[in-house]
């Protein structure tokens, strides 16, 4: 079932606050401190609750990243 709902943004600082009503919050089982991510294009978001367990895509490519930069040092490393 899908609703809408009416909500302004505030700006808080450097960054901006949008309320989520509860009726949302517990269409999509969420709580506070729970994390989601925000899909877009020019006319519409999508807000999607993380699964904790699941290691964040960008996490993975900054791992990726940080191994190749420093390939060698890990390398040596594994031989002590």
């Amino acid at each position: 079932m899908t609703t809408k709902q009416v909500r302004k943004i505030r700006k808080s600082g450097n960054s901006y606050v949008l309320t989520i009503p509860p009726a949302v919050m517990e269409a999509l089982d969420l709580k506070e401190g729970d994390t989601v991510s925000i899909t877009s294009d020019q006319k519409r978001a999508e807000l999607v609750k993380q699964d904790p367990d699941v290691v964040n895509e960008d996490f993975i490519n900054l791992v990726d990243s940080i191994y190749e930069e420093h390939k060698e040092t890990f390398k040596s490393l594994v031989d002590k």
